[in-house]
């Protein structure tokens, strides 16, 4: 794109005039989808800008901003770029395994029953939380692999270690809907959709697939910040961090991330102080400028179990945040087939040193709420309610409402008020705040996860919560029986 420029930038009505070198700029964008977009351009002669754009399709309910990539089945294709699979079953489970693998589907244990002639797998993936697409794409790999050696399909699906669903259709069904002679609403009506199975793990044929301990690694850019300050409205870092998960078994991790500074615009920020509760949070500006070089940003241990059906559990600990380290535990029940869940969660923590390395200060509380988590039959309104006890020793009740829209993008506000005065909590008078949540597959096709940006106006102490290990609904609340499609 080229544009001739008509601004007058001699003639700015406010501050100094624009001495723009050029009145031609010229950019390239690149559309990824519907709703992403990166653009580059070269402005007024002297100026390089970048941006990132994701639009929130607006009006529409929940659903994937585009259909996933499933596998066409071999026998429908032209002779001549037909796949054979290997003839024997060793060699076909192999060939099977491998193929999930490849596509980020990794399956945990393996049975195959020559009597009822029933595939079973228990998976994990990085591509999808919803079991109809899962069991789409396993169910037409299975075919195109096992040919007459199977009549029905199980996916049973892994989320953190637990078993979190079960879908099961027939080959027939399977086949009938790859080859377009059924719609996905008549594939529903002939699957089924459970909460869990009762086919036990350590009984398949071929269990423990996976072997632990595995260690997975990698370095992100990240951008520290602070918004809204007494003297600076905006003021950030850029840091590398290198992060490690050691997956110890199958619902038991270790996480360690590092943060590496890289260019700091923090050194100048001043505190405002304001209210008379212990600074839980608002000394937020010490510790974004008390680190030195190189800084521990989290070092926890995560164990999530099953309950009984449709319960599960969490025990965590270690260095939680920037701020607080200790222990927690929860537990939450998610009916698999309703849209609300319930989580209970309790922890003590200590303050973290302002150098976020191993060191602690003295304060120390316990906290704990009771959530609920609603998904509105409504536009993708979701609700998030909780009460409880906060890091100042304060009591009250929170609560969050987002909307998620078709493109995944999640917009939300949330507001918390305790049983401290407004003289109390200081000037807000109480805590909110708003923020955006954009998943990383708007913008490629890899993995799940999201990019996102909090934003209150004053950071104060009344209302504060800890993040006190990896949230039971954050790994569990997706799976639930949802076979809305595109």
């Amino acid at each position: 794109m080229v544009e001739l420029d008509g601004n007058a930038y001699t003639q700015e009505a406010a501050g100094q005039p624009i001495d723009a070198k050029s009145r031609v700029n010229f950019g390239l964008a690149r559309h990824f989808n519907k709703s992403g977009t990166a653009t580059i351009s070269y402005l007024r002669g002297d100026t390089l800008s970048f941006q990132l754009q994701s639009t929130a399709l607006l009006g529409h309910d929940r659903t994937d901003s585009r259909k996933p990539y499933l596998p066409t089945l071999q026998k429908n294709r032209h002779p001549v770029y037909r796949r054979e699979p290997p003839a024997e079953l060793a060699a076909q489970f192999e060939h099977f395994y491998t193929a999930l693998q490849q596509q980020g589907y990794f399956v945990h244990s393996l049975d195959l029953d020559p009597t009822s002639r029933r595939l079973t797998i228990w998976q994990s993936n990085t591509k999808t939380d919803r079991s109809l697409t899962a069991l789409q794409f396993i169910g037409r790999t299975a075919c195109n692999t096992f040919r007459d050696r199977i009549t029905t399909v199980r996916v049973i699906t892994l989320s953190g270690g637990l078993e979190v669903s079960a879908a099961e259709a027939t080959v027939a069904a399977i086949e009938d809907e790859a080859s377009d002679q059924i719609d996905t609403n008549d594939f529903i009506e002939r699957s089924r959709f459970e909460a869990e199975s009762s086919f036990r793990q350590s009984l398949a044929q071929f269990p423990n697939l996976l072997k632990y301990p595995t260690i997975g690694y990698g370095i992100n850019p990240a951008l520290r910040s602070n918004v809204g300050g007494p003297t600076h409205f905006y003021a950030g870092q850029l840091l590398l961090k290198p992060y490690s998960t050691v997956q110890i078994t199958q619902g038991w991790s270790l996480t360690g991330t590092a943060a590496i500074n890289l260019i700091n615009g923090l050194d100048n920020l001043q505190r405002f102080t304001s209210g008379t509760l212990p600074p839980v949070r608002s000394e937020i500006e010490l510790y974004q400028q008390g680190t030195g070089p190189v800084y521990i940003d989290q070092l926890e241990t995560n164990y999530f179990f099953p309950v009984a059906t449709d319960w599960f559990g969490r025990v965590s600990a270690g260095i939680f945040e920037e701020m607080y380290g200790g222990g927690a535990a929860e537990i939450l029940y998610r009916p698999y087939s309703r849209r609300w869940a319930l989580s209970l969660n309790a922890n003590y923590v200590v303050k973290r040193d302002y150098n976020q390395l191993f060191s602690f200060q003295k304060y120390r509380t316990a906290t704990g709420h009771l959530t609920l988590f609603y998904k509105t039959p409504f536009n993708g309104l979701n609700i998030k309610a909780s009460v409880g006890r906060y890091l100042a020793k304060d009591v009250g009740a929170s609560l969050d409402l987002s909307r998620e829209f078709a493109n995944g993008t999640r917009m939300g506000v949330y507001a918390t008020k305790t049983n401290v005065s407004a003289a109390e909590f200081g000037e807000g008078s109480f805590d909110k705040g708003f923020y955006i949540q954009v998943p990383l597959s708007e913008f490629s096709l890899g993995p799940k996860g999201a990019a996102s940006f909090n934003y209150k106006y004053l950071t104060r102490d009344g209302g504060q919560k800890v993040n006190d290990g990896v949230e039971l609904y954050s790994i569990v609340g997706q799976h639930r029986l949802d076979t809305s499609h595109d």
